[in-house]
Formats: structure tokens, sequence, C-alpha cells
């Protein structure tokens, strides 16, 4: 199966916040309480796993996804804020994509969502990614993500910001 990626942003870049540390560095530094996202978030945002340079390398690879898919799952059902934005962001996404396609997966952490949604054609993909767009309710700041054949469908696989801090990001480093 061949693989067609591109990273894509839709943000305009902004001041993102001087230091962000995984909740482990918080925790050196004595401070277990300082971060404001859950573990995977924190991750991927101090790892850069979300600029446009880091992005397809987890947004392709299948392990890659897989894991920071399921890891912030568990941490969404630790979380109250966490299940209250992938419960409005699957109602958004749903109402997008409609019948031109199926939202495969859609978790969130406090600030971040990652998920994939495949459609059977580009024409559909295009559509609801158009409704998408023009929801009023669909709140974000930034997003990479890659579209690959998934036998005779297509799926995009991405990654979210419902933070204005974090947009920046998203953008190379």
């Amino acid at each position: 199966m061949q693989e067609r990626a591109s990273a894509q942003t839709s943000i305009d870049p902004i001041a993102a916040p001087a230091v962000l540390r995984s909740p482990a560095e918080d925790r050196k530094a004595g401070n277990p309480e300082a971060s404001p996202y859950l573990a995977t978030e924190s991750e991927l945002i101090v790892h850069s796993s979300i600029s446009i340079d880091m992005s397809n390398e987890m947004l392709v690879d299948n392990a890659l996804f897989s894991s920071a898919l399921e890891r912030m799952r568990g941490e969404e059902m630790t979380s109250v804020e966490a299940q209250k934005l992938a419960t409005h962001h699957r109602e958004v996404l749903e109402r997008a994509v409609g019948e031109l396609g199926v939202v495969e997966n859609l978790t969130c952490g406090l600030s971040l969502c990652i998920g994939s949604v495949t459609s059977l054609t580009q024409a559909d993909h295009e559509a609801w990614s158009r409704r998408l767009v023009r929801d009023p309710a669909a709140r974000r700041y930034g997003a990479v993500h890659s579209y690959a054949p998934v036998g005779d469908q297509l799926q995009q696989r991405f990654v979210f910001s419902t933070d204005p801090a974090v947009a920046a990001l998203f953008s190379s480093r």
C-alpha cells in the first residue's frame, strides 16, 4: 500500500508559552501540578511531534499513531475536562462527516485531540472537510493531518489543538 502523507497547518503562528515541560519534568522541578496538559499531550508538545516537520512520522507510522491514540484515550478517561472536550469534538466531527465517512477514532486531552476519519472518496473527504470548517462549534486553532489510502478508501489522521497558546507549535521548529 502506497501512502501519501502531507502535514498541513491551518493556523497563523502566535507566541507559544515560554517553557513547556512534561508532567515528569514538572515533578522533577518540584511542581507536580504545574502542567496544564495530560502526559501524552505533554509528550507530543515537548518532543515537537505536532510540528509540521515531525508530525508525518507519528501520523503515518501505524504503531506510533496507535500508541499515542491509546495512551491519550486512557488519560482522557481520568479527566472530566478531557471527556467533555472529546464529546464536544466528536459531535462536531460526526455532524460534519455525516454519511460521507466514518469517525473511527477521536480522543482528547485538555488541549490536543487526535483521531482519524475514513471516507470512500476524495470528493467525500473534501465535502465533509468544508462542512467542518464552516461549523462555528469546530473550535480549533491549529492542526496537522495526513491522508493515506486504506483499501479503496481514504483515511485522514489528525492532531488538532483547541488552545491558541499551543497553535504556534504546529509550525515548523
